[in-house]
């Protein structure tokens, strides 16, 4: 059974911390770029912003799971 709420912490490699250092990176451009426009369309950015958060959140989750 995985660890799906992670009750232990995954000791990462050095190449997941690069991984997960470039999403986050990428994730804080496009947050900018999104919040830059948001008086356009406030609630469908705060979505948009929402949505950004939680794959961000998927995706470093996916890269820091310690492999099968």
């Amino acid at each position: 059974m995985a660890d799906t709420f992670r009750k232990t912490y995954t000791v990462l490699t050095d190449d997941q911390k690069s991984e997960m250092e470039a999403i986050q990176i990428k994730a804080e451009e496009l947050e900018a770029l999104m919040l830059a426009s948001k008086t356009r369309e406030p609630r469908l950015m705060s979505v948009a912003l929402t949505d950004l958060e939680k794959s961000v959140a998927m995706a470093v989750k996916a890269v820091t799971t310690a492999e099968l």
